[in-house]
């Protein structure tokens, strides 16, 4: 766990500088987001173990109530033709909200609650990573079940454990700073293992074919993974009721190798808003530089 920029605790003008309060944030723990396309995975393992769509199937993505007007909801794919790994390749808007809309919004929230999205973390001997904006689903508007990824907001590190049974062959567990052992006593099982592969296996495939060549050439295994960016969010301040705009961020979690994972890693940089690079490299360059450093460190020990 990393965060930058980070600061030095002898040194008090690193972190009390009242021009740089985030020097002193805990990046991966502690900085929301809506979590935007990343949330499509999620999605997808729902689906398949509620049995409303097939691995292997396309999707019917004129099922579920209709768009509400005034929505906002744009996208630049029309095509209704995809696979699951098409959906997680190249998720469009249109294909998120009408795939969103099959799954009922007290079923959302029960989405959220089991893989602990917007909650705390509660990591032993960590205080950050606390609840994130958490709206009940009494509180969701059609717009929002719409467009889940940005009703729900959550952090790094509370995206890598979402992702966990997807790597895991379907279990969750509670993030550690102890050893495995020790942490594999709070494990609960939310999905199938036969769910998680078929995500896994449709995340893999859906690494553009130059991320895959790069990635497996970088790591040396195989990986299976989503990217997104999130951009042109705002924040309104409570006080002044004024938008202010939020730093665009490029995000990738990924897990190697993809067939047994034995590393889930995220990457996450931030960017001034509205200059985050779409294509996601950049992420990309880290995340490979991390697992190849992690799998060689793996094999050494």
């Amino acid at each position: 766990m990393v965060s930058a920029p980070d600061f030095d605790p002898s040194d008090h003008s690193t972190y009390r500088n009242p021009y740089q309060p985030e020097r002193i944030l805990n990046r991966a723990t502690s900085l929301s987001f809506p979590i935007g396309e990343l949330v499509a995975p999620l999605m997808a393992a729902h689906l398949l173990e509620s049995g409303r769509i097939e691995a292997m199937a396309k999707p019917n993505l004129d099922a579920g109530a209709s768009l509400q007007s005034g929505a906002g909801i744009r996208t630049t794919q029309q095509s209704e033709d995809l696979l699951v790994e098409d959906f997680l390749k190249n998720t469009s808007n249109r294909s998120l909200t009408k795939l969103a809309l099959q799954i009922p919004i007290g079923e959302w929230q029960g989405i959220r609650d089991s893989l602990g999205l917007g909650m705390p973390l509660e990591i032993p001997g960590l205080t950050s990573g606390s609840m994130s904006d958490y709206r009940w689903r009494s509180e969701w508007t059609p717009v929002m079940h719409a467009n889940p990824g940005q009703a729900i907001d959550t952090n790094l590190l509370q995206v890598l454990k979402a992702y966990l049974p997807i790597a895991t062959a379907g279990y969750l567990r509670t993030p550690t700073m102890l050893t495995a052992q020790h942490g594999n006593r709070y494990a609960k099982r939310v999905l199938t293992a036969e769910t998680a592969g078929e995500v896994r296996q449709a995340l893999q495939h859906a690494i553009a074919d130059r991320d895959a060549e790069v990635l497996a050439l970088a790591t040396g295994a195989s990986v299976s993974g989503k990217s997104a960016t999130l951009s042109g969010n705002f924040w309104v301040d409570p006080d002044t009721g004024k938008k202010q705009k939020i730093s665009d961020k490029s995000v990738y979690i990924g897990m190697m190798p993809a067939e047994h994972p034995r590393w889930l890693v995220g990457v996450m940089l931030e960017y001034e808003h509205g200059k985050a690079p779409v294509s996601g490299q950049s992420t990309l360059r880290v995340f490979a530089k991390v697992a190849k450093d992690s799998m060689q460190s793996g094999a050494a020990n």
